[in-house]
């Protein structure tokens, strides 16, 4: 069996999830919250300039096989000229400024991933490489191409422009190259490294499925709100209320959204789920009562869970 297909094969279930994953089929159907792949899309931006890195590494690592870089070259070259196009084109349908997209900072998953990629490019070789674009590219193609084959409508142009830049008609011919590319991969590697090359391909593939779900989910570092100031409200109404929460439900969770205390909850997933459920992505602050004397805190709790012990 060819090496991608038998690598294709281990992990199909994984594959099958970042082709399949919420965030394509209702991008696909024209249902998916704008807001989500504005989020998206920002991420993407900041993605590619890593990608656009990693595929200057592979040129020069290709050297001296012509034919590689020839092929690699045009690649970077359609990137930097059509996919980049439909970013900025994308991004002022979107309503997002160049002053925004150019200060996007990289969510945990982005930076994550980035750093991946160039840390691989540093440290591995060419074939390595051609594992990891491998899997970039050949989800892109599959999940793409299935939109198209299904004949859903997204009726949104930044939607079906998206879809239309990694079809067939774009990324059949390259990823077809980096299959036989990754398959001759395969045939030449001993034992240890064919293992480099599927840890290669399966944690691009992780990388890949929790893009998604981080720009799906909205999921970014634990302080952007606080240092943005988007809770500063909620933070102020949360120091107004604090005694009298410390006095009646210490150890509780409780959500405040604006200068409202919604509610109390005894676990913070259903302090979560009401959250979500009344105020979506927010904001709004999710905090458990504690005292501010953290010793007799500590001290108290000590005593009411292990006292009968």
């Amino acid at each position: 069996m060819p090496f991608a297909d038998e690598l294709r094969a281990k992990y199909h279930d994984q594959w099958e999830s970042m082709v399949t994953h919420p965030f394509v089929l209702e991008m696909g159907d024209g249902s998916l919250d704008i807001a989500k792949f504005r989020n998206y899309f920002r991420q993407d931006y900041v993605f590619c300039k890593d990608l656009v890195k990693l595929t200057s590494f592979a040129i020069a690592r290709a050297a001296p096989d012509y034919e590689a870089g020839k092929i690699l070259n045009g690649f970077l070259s359609n990137f930097l000229s059509a996919e980049n196009d439909l970013f900025l084109n994308g991004f002022h349908d979107l309503g997002v400024t160049a002053e925004q997209y150019l200060e996007t900072e990289a969510n945990p998953v982005t930076q994550g991933f980035g750093d991946f990629m160039v840390r691989t490019a540093l440290e591995g070789d060419f074939d390595d490489l051609i594992a990891l674009f491998y899997v970039t590219e050949g989800t892109y193609l599959d999940w793409a191409e299935r939109l198209l084959n299904s004949g859903t409508q997204p009726n949104n142009a930044v939607y079906q422009g998206w879809i239309d830049i990694h079809s067939p008609d774009v990324l059949g011919d390259v990823v077809a190259w980096f299959t036989e590319r990754l398959n001759d991969a395969g045939e030449r590697a001993n034992a240890t490294k064919r293992a480099n090359l599927e840890r290669i391909f399966r944690t691009t593939l992780r990388y890949e499925y929790q893009f998604w779900e981080a720009c799906y989910h909205g999921r970014d570092w634990h302080d952007v709100g606080m240092a943005s100031g988007v809770l500063a409200t909620e933070y102020a109404a949360y120091e107004k209320m604090r005694a009298e929460l410390e006095a009646k439900y210490t150890d509780e969770w409780v959500v405040v959204h604006g200068e409202e205390l919604v509610g109390v909850y005894t676990e913070f997933n259903d302090a979560a789920r009401e959250a979500g459920q009344r105020f979506g992505r927010g904001p709004y602050l999710i905090r458990q009562v504690a005292p501010t004397n953290w010793t007799e805190y500590a001290r108290e709790l000590w005593q009411r869970r292990y006292a009968n012990d």
